[in-house]
């Protein structure tokens, strides 16, 4: 598979750009790639969350409101191979490290539920990353958008 996607320019530049991401290896960037077409039929990371079951859905009707909750309904294999990921990236990467620890311990949420959330953000990450054509970089510092200023 792996010499499939060397022989194609764009299926190799996207492979590069997914495994970039700490936590994310061959066989989850492979499996990406196919599922989406090479991100063609699936553009957007919350598509992509939805067909593999991450997605989190609102249980709410009338005055009933239940919070949100992880379907059930999805593909388990892309499923279960984000959640190694992210389990991955929360050993090995120095941002999904802290924001676990503050999830759990601070805000005294279970672990499977910071996991998933973790998911969807390594989704949001590698969506964003093969939009941009740009490669992961760990070293990078995000802004807070409450200090710039509109010149």
């Amino acid at each position: 598979m792996l010499d499939i996607i060397r022989a194609h320019e764009e299926l190799s530049r996207n492979y590069d750009i997914i495994t970039s991401v700490k936590g994310v290896g061959l066989v989850t960037a492979v499996e990406l790639i196919v599922k989406t077409e090479n991100f063609t039929t699936i553009k957007t990371a919350s598509q992509y969350a939805a067909y593999a079951g991450t997605a989190p859905y609102e249980k709410s009707s009338g005055k009933m409101n239940k919070g949100a909750h992880v379907s059930k309904i999805g593909n388990r294999r892309p499923k279960s191979l984000l959640y190694i990921c992210a389990e991955s990236a929360r050993i090995h990467n120095k941002e999904i490290k802290v924001y676990y620890e503050r999830r759990t311990i601070i805000d005294k949420k279970p672990h499977f539920y910071v996991l998933n959330a973790i998911v969807n953000k390594l989704l949001r990450v590698i969506f964003s990353l093969v939009t941009k054509g740009q490669m992961f970089d760990s070293d990078f510092i995000r802004k807070d958008p409450r200090v710039i200023k509109d010149n």
